[in-house]
C-alpha cells in the first residue's frame, strides 16, 4: 500500500497503544501458565504471538522477528517439532549464529533462513552468547530455559544491549513465578543462572502501554504539532523521562545503543532543528526491520534533508524544514511511521511506499495520524 500525506501540522488527543513487546512477552508467559492469553490487552501487532504460542507444530510469526526468536527457544524447550515461516522481511534475515548455538544444545534446524523446521529438545547447560547479540535472543532463552529439567546459565561476552528489554522479561518472569539469579549488572555484562524444573504460574498482570509508539507523537510535538497524549503514564515513568530527555538533547550528541526503536522518531524531529544532531551507539540499527543506518539516512534525504554516515554515525544537518518526497522504508514499519511525522514540517506531499508495514507494531497508526488531522490518501503502488 502507497500511501500519500500533505503537509500539516497535527492537533488533538490520542491514547498511546499497548506494547508489542510487553504484550508478545505477556502472551508466551499466560500460555505456558495455562491462563487465556486473551484476557490481558494484547495489541493486533502482537496477535501472532498467540497463534504461535499453541506450539502445534506450525509457527506463522508474520514480520516479527520477537516472536520468531522467543517461539523458537520456548518451543525447543517443549521438545515440539515446529515448521517456522513468515514473511519476506524475516526470510531475509540471518538467523545462524543464534540457531547454530541452539543446535550444540539439542536443537536441529533444517536450514538457517526461513521456512525452516526445528526437531529435537533444548537441553540445559551454558549458553555462551557471542557479540552484539539481539536482547530478544537473551529474553526467549530466559522464558525458555526454566522448562527444562536441569539448571543453566546464560554469559554474555560484550555488555548486554537494550537493557530495558531484558528486565522486561525478568520482570514477567518474576510475575509469573519464575526465578532467575542475575550476577552482576544487566547494563554491563551479566551472566543469569536458571534454575531448571520450574513451572510458570497464573498472574493478573496489566499491559504496559508503548513509550516507542509515545515517542512518535512526542516527535510530532517537537515539529510544531500540538498533541495531547493519554496513557503516558502506563509507559512506565522512567521510559516516559527517556523519551523526553533524548528529543530534548536534539541539536547534540544522542546515542540510540540502548533506543535503536526510537532513531527513527528523532532523526524526524531533529530534521526541525536548524543545526546538527549527531546519533551514536548506531551498530545495531544494522539488524532491525531494515537496516536502519541506511534507512533513516535515505529517508531523510528522499524528503530533501541532509544526513550520512560519518565513523559510524549517523550526522543530521537539520534546516528546520524539508521538501517532501518518496520513502521506501523497507518493509520497516519504525521507518514508515517517521516518514509520516516528518511530513509536519514538508513543504509538499510525503509518499510513502509498502505503508503498511505499520501493522508490524501500531495497526491504528495511520488511523490515529488522521484522527489528528493528519491528510492521507491511498496510492496505486
Amino acid at each position: 500500500m502507497k500511501i500519500k500525506i500533505q503537509p500539516n501540522k497535527l492537533t488533538g488527543t490520542i491514547e498511546i497503544p499497548y506494547s508489542k513487546s510487553y504484550a508478545t512477552r505477556t502472551a508466551f508467559c499466560r500460555m505456558l501458565a495455562g491462563q487465556p492469553a486473551q484476557d490481558c490487552k494484547i495489541p493486533d501487532a502482537a496477535a501472532k504471538a498467540l497463534t504461535v504460542g499453541q506450539f502445534n507444530g506450525t509457527a506463522d510469526c508474520g514480520g516479527s522477528a520477537t516472536i520468531l526468536r522467543m517461539g523458537v527457544a520456548i518451543a525447543g524447550a517443549l521438545g515440539v517439532e515446529t515448521k517456522f515461516d513468515g514473511l519476506e522481511v524475516l526470510r531475509k534475515k540471518n538467523f545462524q549464529p543464534y540457531l547454530e548455538m541452539l543446535e550444540k544444545h539439542g536443537l536441529k534446524f533444517s536450514g538457517y533462513n526461513l521456512p525452516f523446521t526445528m526437531s529435537g529438545k533444548l537441553e540445559p547447560g551454558d549458553y555462551n552468547f557471542p557479540p552484539a547479540v539481539s536482547s530478544i535472543y537473551v529474553s526467549g532463552l530466559l522464558m525458555a530455559l526454566p522448562l527444562l529439567d536441569g539448571d543453566s546459565k546464560i554469559s554474555m561476552v560484550n555488555p548486554a544491549h537494550s537493557v530495558a528489554y531484558i528486565n522486561m522479561t525478568l520482570d514477567l518472569l518474576e510475575k509469573h513465578g519464575i526465578h532467575v539469579d542475575v550476577l552482576g549488572s544487566t547494563s554491563l555484562t551479566p551472566r543469569f543462572e536458571i534454575p531448571g524444573g520450574q513451572k510458570y504460574l497464573p498472574a493478573d498482570v496489566e499491559c504496559e502501554r508503548d513509550w516507542s509508539g509515545a515517542a512518535l507523537w512526542m516527535a510530532a510535538n517537537k515539529l510544531g504539532s500540538s498533541i495531547e497524549l493519554i496513557g503516558i503514564e502506563d509507559t512506565g515513568q522512567k521510559n516516559n523521562k527517556t523519551v523526553e530527555y533524548t528529543l530534548s538533547r536534539i541539536g547534540r550528541s544522542i546515542n540510540v545503543n540502548e533506543i535503536p526503536d526510537m532513531a527513527p522518531p528523532i532523526a524526524a524531529a531533529a530534521c526541525g532543528y536548524k543545526g546538527t544532531t549527531i546519533l551514536t551507539g548506531c551498530a545495531r540499527l544494522r539488524y532491525k526491520d531494515s537496516d536502519r543506518i541506511e534507512t533513516i539516512i535515505s529517508m531523510i534525504n528522499s524528503l530533501g534533508g541532509e544526513a550520512y554516515l560519518e565513523e559510524g554515525d549517523i550526522v543530521i544537518r537539520g534546516k528546520g524544514t524539508l521538501r517532501g518526497g518518496t520513502v521506501d522504508p523497507r518493509h520497516d514499519h519504525r521507518i514508515a511511521m517517521a516518514a509520516a511525522i516528518a511530513s509536519c514540517i514538508c513543504e509538499e506531499p510525503v509518499e510513502i511506499l509498502g505503508a503498511d508495514c505499520v501493522g508490524n507494531s501500531y495497526p491504528d497508526f495511520f488511523n490515529d495520524f488522521e484522527a489528528l488531522g493528519g491528510k492521507i490518501s491511498i496510492q496505486e503502488e
